[in-house]
């Protein structure tokens, strides 16, 4: 198995060879860490700093091949505020999930099994079918399925209408602008500097008319985990004229409980690229 304990000797040799080879993980590694250190009043990263950002990547990532291998029983979750969530459930009411590049999002599917929540993950794949085909071979009693998100496809609209019908649960990540979605983006403070959120992942429930929760999942010691829930907006309808404004509101609020999270485990953020577009790029 991928996330068995021989093959996780390799972690420190592969976060090595990223941390020495790969300029753009090292540059943005130091720029996300440097504003860490500001607000946290921390000091300036060191490279071993920056080896150990990516090599807790690599650690989680190993978590996440065990758990898409159906060994999810062997990791403990524990989860914070989820009356909201288990309110829902009992209506038998949808809500979007939003999540981050942080932690580990893939452990929402120990909480839906453990609920017995379906959970549709939205993602840019080529072909969903093929990809919950494999999850349903690796892991029979996943709650989890994929949907493609094709802009242009009303194939798209119709699946998530069917979700929200059925009562069940739609799940995104929202800190990270698609290259078709480049246009329908919001900036928003993150760590003391303007950056760039999708919007999608916040207009969705406003036309579906869902309530919007945010969920983090942070690792906290050897297969464990906590995961954290807050509510970001109850699902009440939205004027058109006003939904500019109010997307703004949530994807500022999502972008400073974000950052609150990043501080509290600043090796979890795994975002190796130019994430705030007005940085300077020059390696420092």
């Amino acid at each position: 198995m991928l996330g068995s304990a021989p093959i996780r000797y390799l972690v420190p040799a592969i976060a090595l060879y990223y941390c020495l080879f790969d300029k753009v993980a090292r540059r943005s590694s130091r720029d996300y860490l440097k504003r860490v250190s500001l607000i946290s009043g921390t000091g300036s990263p060191k490279f071993w700093d920056i080896y150990r950002h990516v090599r807790t990547f690599a650690e989680l990532l190993f978590d996440r091949f065990a758990l898409w291998s159906g060994a999810g029983e062997r990791f403990e979750v524990v989860v914070h505020e989820r009356q909201q969530m288990r309110k829902l459930v009992d209506q038998q009411k949808s809500a979007m999930l939003v999540g981050a590049h942080l932690g580990s999002f893939d452990m929402l599917r120990i909480v839906a099994r453990e609920a017995n929540i379906p959970v549709n993950v939205i993602m840019y794949v080529g072909n969903s079918q093929l990809i919950n085909e494999a999850f349903e071979i690796l892991d029979p009693d996943s709650m989890v399925r994929v949907i493609n998100l094709d802009p242009n496809s009303a194939q798209t609209a119709f699946e998530l209408r069917r979700c929200v019908e059925r009562g069940e649960f739609i799940a995104v990540l929202a800190d990270r602008v698609a290259p078709s979605s480049r246009r329908r983006v919001t900036r928003a403070k993150f760590m003391g500097e303007d950056a760039l959120f999708p919007e999608g992942p916040f207009l969705l429930p406003l036309l579906l008319e869902i309530p919007t929760i945010l969920a983090v999942s942070l690792k906290t010691g050897p297969r464990k985990y906590e995961v954290f829930m807050e509510g970001l907006s109850d699902g009440s309808p939205v004027r058109p004229v006003d939904r500019k404004t109010e997307i703004s509101k949530q994807i500022q609020h999502f972008a400073s409980r974000l950052e609150h999270y990043c501080l509290r485990e600043p090796n979890q953020w795994f975002n190796f690229f130019d994430f705030w577009p007005d940085r300077d790029h020059a390696e420092r």
